[in-house]
């Protein structure tokens, strides 16, 4: 894959044109057509490749592609706002199969690109940091920080606790990129939630940034078990019901009756198996909108499962830089089992679910290593244990464990 990822951002790099700008699809046989939330993805892709293969590499070769794409978008902005693009939240569902939107109505298009624009300086700021670049620091910084300050004070009700409209996407898109004041946070969450599970009744109601960004984010926001929910429907809009009308590849639009687009195969949808992974698994890889600390390559992994009611196991692996990285859970007559797997040169934070347990009893292949509400040394391999929002965490080393969890 490394090799694949590699020549596909070349592909992007050449069709970049002489003032930056990236155009929706490369090549770009559509002609030079334009999108801030499309072309606009370019610094952020290097940026999370990067993170995943720990390959400098691709900073340095795209490093300059991305400052142009950055400056592009920056220059068709006023006020830090940008008003000139396409697509913006592109495919809403409708109320029933067939009344999708192209378009989203429900979330400002300019909210949408100007988003881009703020990760797109963000990210250009942080690889400028890695290559020892630190006049481009300050600038982009800066630029994000500009852009951030204007998306706020344009779209931002504080009274309400809504960006924009209230959508769904125009709510979630800024607390994945991590701009929400501290002091709105908790109601902007509300809002979202609000919407999803009580005027959508447990489903998503976004386009295609609004949908990744729900993937991406939900469960961070500790609403992991309402994404469950979503990922789970079957009904109209979800990717269950794809597969209930006989899908086998996921469509571009939410249903084959769309009048505004109905292709049988579009990628941009398949993003749920990062919640799969990353969240149901509890592999976390690297952040795509926001600024979630990551060690490149996976040198230190967090391994963090999510254990919803109504779902008694999970497994899953990644293949990473440094090797295999495992996870697997499963429910027990009162506890429950995480056996995990680190490879060589990394170290991990795994945190152990301890699902309706106050006082929880933790073992590692017959060893106690949580008893009474405290962390017991002794163990190879595992260097700390402490309470965290969802078990306990614990610090360990390379090699397989086996977690126990049981009342104590």
């Amino acid at each position: 894959m490394p090799n694949f990822w590699t020549k596909w951002l070349r592909d992007i790099a050449d069709s970049q044109g002489e003032d930056g700008c990236v155009p929706m699809i490369c090549p770009a046989y559509h002609g030079p057509k334009s999108d801030p939330a499309w072309g606009g993805n370019y610094a952020p892709l290097v940026w999370y490749l990067y993170g995943y293969y720990d390959d400098e590499r691709m900073l340095v070769e795209h490093y300059d592609g991305m400052k142009r794409c950055t400056d592009y978008l920056a220059s068709i902005a006023e006020g830090f706002i940008i008003s000139k693009g396409d697509l913006g939240d592109h495919m809403l569902p409708g109320d029933e199969p067939g009344k999708e939107e192209f378009i989203s109505s429900e979330t400002p298009r300019e909210l949408v690109w100007t988003g881009y624009l703020y990760r797109s300086a963000a990210v250009t700021a942080q690889a400028a940091k890695v290559l020892g670049k630190p006049g481009d620091v300050r600038k982009y910084a800066k630029l994000a920080d500009d852009v951030k300050e204007a998306f706020n004070a344009r779209w931002l009700d504080t009274v309400k606790h809504i960006y924009a409209g209230g959508s769904q996407t125009s709510q979630v898109f800024p607390l994945a990129l991590d701009i929400v004041p501290a002091k709105d946070r908790a109601g902007v969450i509300e809002c979202l939630v609000e919407s999803i599970t009580e005027q959508y009744a447990n489903h998503h109601h976004t386009g295609n940034t609004g949908t990744t960004c729900l993937i991406d984010k939900l469960a961070e926001l500790g609403c992991g078990d309402i994404m469950w929910k979503i990922v789970t429907q079957t009904t109209y809009p979800s990717w269950g019901y794809m597969v209930s009308q006989g899908a086998t590849t996921i469509w571009e639009s939410w249903s084959l009756l769309a009048k505004c687009g109905n292709s049988e195969s579009m990628i941009m949808w398949a993003t749920i198996d990062e919640f799969l992974y990353n969240d149901l698994a509890g592999i976390k890889g690297p952040d795509y909108y926001g600024p979630k600390p990551f060690t490149p390559g996976f040198k230190e992994i967090t391994i963090s499962p999510l254990v919803p009611d109504g779902l008694d196991r999970a497994r899953a692996s990644v293949r990473t830089v440094r090797g295999m990285v495992t996870s697997s859970w499963r429910r027990t007559d009162g506890g429950l089992v995480l056996e995990v797997g680190i490879p060589p040169n990394a170290t991990a934070s795994v945190e152990v679910p301890t699902p309706g347990l106050k006082d929880a009893l933790i073992m590692e292949s017959g060893n106690d290593v949580w008893a009474a509400g405290a962390f017991v040394s002794g163990t190879s391999g595992i260097t700390a244990g402490k309470m965290s929002e969802n078990g306990v965490t614990f610090a360990i080393g390379s090699g397989t464990y086996r977690f126990e969890v049981t009342a104590g």
